[in-house]
């Protein structure tokens, strides 16, 4: 059974390896249940994105590139039932990007765990989180002076399995969906 289990973790590894690379906004840990029920965590995260942005407007398409994101979350995260929690991520954003000044401002975000299958050492689950944000920026873009109102919002899905022995966790989500 324990050559099986380790095959299975080299199989997902390799096909992990595989998989393209999603940009995610915000960390949110492994895709399973981590507390019992009535339990409580508090933490705080920080994320950092870089990108360039593409801009089409009356037949006109240009790269506004050097986007920046950087997010400050404090979590709270409760136990509902045995495999299932809750968190809710409070905090803000700022979005910079080259030739312009902009401000950040709030972000929230709210996300459920649940573990579905366990065996030895790993655990099996699924997570969704939808993250809420707002920013605005002024400058000038291609000569012309602009300003703007930034919201969106980002939606991650995540399937997969967690492998927890002695203090030491390594996980594997499948995939994450953006929005903006």
């Amino acid at each position: 059974m324990k050559k099986l289990l380790y095959l299975l973790c080299i199989v997902v590894v390799f096909l992990g390896s595989l998989s393209p690379p999603a940009m995610a906004l915000t960390p949110f840990g492994p895709p399973v249940a981590t507390l019992d029920p009535g339990q409580f965590t508090a933490g705080f995260g920080y994320s950092y994105s870089e990108f360039d942005l593409e801009v089409s407007a009356l037949g006109i398409t240009a790269i506004v590139p050097d986007q920046q994101v950087s997010t400050y979350m404090a979590n709270l995260g409760f136990g509902l039932l045995d495999d299932l929690e809750l968190q809710v991520d409070l905090g803000g954003s700022g979005y910079d990007a080259e030739g312009s000044h902009c401000s950040g401002e709030f972000a929230f975000g709210l996300g459920l765990k649940s573990t579905f299958a366990e065996a030895d050492h790993v655990k099996w689950g699924a997570s969704v989180f939808a993250h809420w944000y707002q920013a605005s920026s002024s400058g000038v873009y291609l000569g012309i002076p602009c300003s703007e109102e930034n919201e969106w919002i980002e939606i991650q899905f995540a399937v997969g399995p967690s492998y927890t022995k002695n203090g030491f966790c390594i996980r594997w989500p499948v995939s994450s969906l953006h929005r903006r």
